[in-house]
């Protein structure tokens, strides 16, 4: 039996001043990772973050902090250990039944930490199947969509506080330059940046920066634009409103140019407030129309929600002349409602999907499907049976898409990977049968959460995912 008040000597070590961070937490992270005792190495890396975050605040605090650069090294090592730690003990799959059971018990924020986890080791080990596995588990941690309402792809700026924290730690077991296929760094990274703008603050800015920088191009022409996003919102909370604009401006002309409006709507709400906070109530009437008048009548209902939400927590106090040009987007938007699966077939009798007879056949480096960002939708490619090789289908807005097991669903210029299917539930006809839609309580498991990734893709990019779940963007 574990002696508890070790324990909670080990947890309040992370808690002294002075240079107590830079030698009692490290000590309490080694004695936690030889004692096996993951959950109280998790809650020192939690409690040094917290003052982190804390102290990020202001650059006035930061500037008093002598040992901030120490608290952040043990901050990383700590996290770093807790996984490792419980990676090198485990499989993917003990992982997950890991953090199923934190999950269970309420310790949700161990859970998020175990799931990412699970997720790094299938996405190492190149196990499409696992990682879906434990991205359906880390689903259930969100507030934010849900249920056979929930989202379709990629959640637009929606994220409570709670949610953004549990997206940050997962965030930090990943790999940054691996694109995983259902759950991935720069598409976390990304709701990271609309959640700060949409709460009103540049919380995880520069942990979201990071990835994207070390994700480099992988992702596409997005990484390199969103760490601009980035840039701006640290240099906001550094006091440099400037620098800050100068950086988001950067941003929209991009975002409008690609029609990416999501991210059009996130930074054009950033630079409606620092106008407005330098009694430049024109210039910023002139940016959110720019926006309005560029995607007019073509916005979804979620990302002209996310906009309204990001002015007001911008501008508190913001007149009802702004708020005007963004509420009739909201009037005009489209609204987001449940879509059919749309299929090419290849259902039946067979107790394999189509999918599910390329996995046993191909190498992990074979190409499963590409999606190619034209300039009104997509065009998907298959490549796994060779009879259908040619085909293609061609949706310019909001779809589901499945291709004999894989589920693809695309939103604005966006696309993803919700589910893969590899045993038929029946003959039924429609798509691969229920035992691909259905998820444990009837929701729809293509419904996803917040967490799951979706690629945003520029003009003429592909996007392309392989047997062993690794996807590109080229």
């Amino acid at each position: 039996m574990r002696d508890r008040s070790s324990d909670a000597g080990l947890r309040r070590a992370a808690f002294l001043g002075g240079d107590g961070p830079r030698v009692t937490t490290a000590g309490a992270i080694v004695t936690a990772r030889k004692e096996r005792c993951f959950s109280v190495a998790f809650s020192v890396t939690r409690a040094v973050s917290a003052r982190l975050n804390v102290q990020d605040r202001t650059a006035s605090e930061r500037h008093q902090m002598t040992t901030l650069p120490a608290l952040r090294a043990v901050a990383a090592i700590a996290l770093l250990s807790v996984v490792s730690g419980a990676a090198l003990a485990a499989s993917t799959d003990d992982l997950i039944k890991d953090a199923q059971a934190l999950k269970t018990s309420g310790r949700v924020e161990e859970a998020a930490a175990r799931f990412g986890a699970a997720i790094a080791s299938a996405q190492k080990k190149g196990d499409l199947l696992a990682e879906q596995r434990a991205a359906r588990g880390l689903d259930g941690l969100f507030d934010e969509g849900q249920g056979t309402g929930g989202i379709v792809t990629g959640a637009t700026g929606g994220a409570s506080d709670d949610d953004r924290n549990l997206m940050a730690l997962v965030l930090g077991q990943l790999d940054a330059e691996r694109n995983g296929a259902f759950v991935s760094a720069p598409a976390l990274a990304r709701q990271l940046l609309f959640a700060a703008t949409g709460l009103g603050d540049s919380e995880h800015a520069t942990s979201a920066r990071a990835a994207l920088n070390a994700n480099g191009k992988r992702a596409g022409k997005s990484s390199a634009v969103l760490a601009r996003y980035a840039d701006g919102l640290i240099s906001l909370r550094d006091g440099k409103p400037g620098d800050a604009e100068a950086s988001f401006r950067g941003v929209l002309d991009v975002a409008q140019k690609e029609r990416w409006a999501d991210v059009a709507a996130h930074v054009s709400a950033e630079i409606a407030g620092i106008r407005v906070a330098a009694d430049d109530a024109e210039a910023a009437r002139a940016v959110l129309a720019s926006v309005a008048d560029n995607f007019d009548g073509e916005l979804g209902s979620r990302t002209s929600s996310a906009w309204l939400r990001a002015l007001r927590a911008r501008i508190p106090d913001v007149s009802k002349e702004l708020l005007g040009i963004v509420s009739r987007a909201v009037t005009n938007a489209r609204p987001t409602v449940g879509i059919p699966v749309i299929s090419d077939g290849g259902f039946g009798k067979s107790k394999n999907t189509e999918l599910g007879r390329a996995m046993k056949r191909f190498s992990k480096r074979q190409p499963l499907v590409t999606a190619s960002c034209t300039p009104n939708g997509f065009a998907f490619e298959r490549h796994f049976d060779e009879k259908r090789a040619e085909v293609k289908l061609y949706r310019p807005r909001q779809q589901r898409i499945d291709y004999g097991g894989l589920l693809l669903v695309t939103r604005g210029r966006t696309v993803a990977l919700r589910t893969a299917t590899t045993e038929n539930a029946g003959a039924s006809g429609i798509g691969v049968g229920t035992k691909a839609l259905v998820g444990g309580g009837g929701v729809i498991a293509g419904a996803g959460s917040i967490a799951r990734a979706d690629y945003l893709l520029a003009r003429d990019e592909v996007w392309t995912v392989t047997k062993a779940g690794v996807v590109t963007v080229k």
